[in-house]
């Protein structure tokens, strides 16, 4: 069966500073990601994992090399045209979860629907089918205060499938999460990779969720150099 790239980096590398004061943050990255399949990149604190995460999301530009995303190449993209194809191509889910205090589950899942082409109505029925797949249809008046780690982290997954992008990115998605929660989460993660046919990246540094994920495609960043 013939494999789609969804990400490619070609010989990308990122250097924050110059001279002697360069920092090569990341070296060389060669690495393509194919339309459904699930990526696990695992590297210790300091080793450019998170750089990394920010190159493959298109957050940010290569010092060298090329990133194409959807087999375009971002350099070519002014801010607002990747911001537009990455917001349609990817969802992101952070390990602080990243979500407005102020603002209910629903809220929050609503948020990225803000500039579609939606009603008022559709956009709450969308986020409201999405937090019932997630298993939070109780949960969705209250705000991220009164819900659990495990509870944030499903409604960060939900506002990263909202947009219903072909890619999702999380990173460290079990880190502030007790493990019989975080497998939960990893569960969720696996049911969207298998039964929605969705691109799934992980970055983490804990080299249980390979065990956890059986994933055929795992990376190891050390020193910022892919291996």
């Amino acid at each position: 069966m013939t494999k789609t790239p969804v990400i490619q980096l070609e010989n990308v590398s990122k250097i924050y500073g110059r001279g002697r004061a360069a920092i090569h943050a990341n070296k060389n990255i060669n690495l393509t990601i194919n339309k459904n399949e699930f990526v696990v990149i695992i590297g210790p604190s300091g080793s450019g994992k998170s750089t990394l995460l920010n190159l493959i999301g298109s957050l940010d530009y290569p010092s060298k090399g090329t990133i194409k995303l959807d087999g375009q190449n971002i350099a070519q993209l002014d801010e607002s045209e990747l911001a537009q194809i990455r917001g349609q191509k990817i969802g992101f889910v952070f390990q602080s979860f990243h979500l407005i205090q102020s603002m209910t589950a629903l809220e929050n899942v609503m948020l990225p629907l803000t500039f579609q082409n939606m009603s008022a109505g559709e956009k709450q029925k969308r986020a409201i089918n999405i937090l019932t797949k997630v298993g939070l249809k109780s949960r969705m008046t209250h705000l991220p205060g009164e819900l659990s780690g495990g509870e944030n982290q499903r409604v960060a997954i939900a506002r990263a499938l909202a947009n219903n992008p072909e890619v999702i990115i999380a990173d460290e998605p079990t880190g502030n999460l007790d493990q019989s929660t975080g497998k939960k989460i990893m569960d969720l993660l696996l049911n969207i990779y298998k039964k929605e046919g969705k691109t799934v990246i992980i970055v983490t540094h804990d080299r249980d969720l390979v065990n956890i994920t059986k994933s055929e495609k795992v990376y190891k960043i050390v020193d910022g150099e892919l291996v």
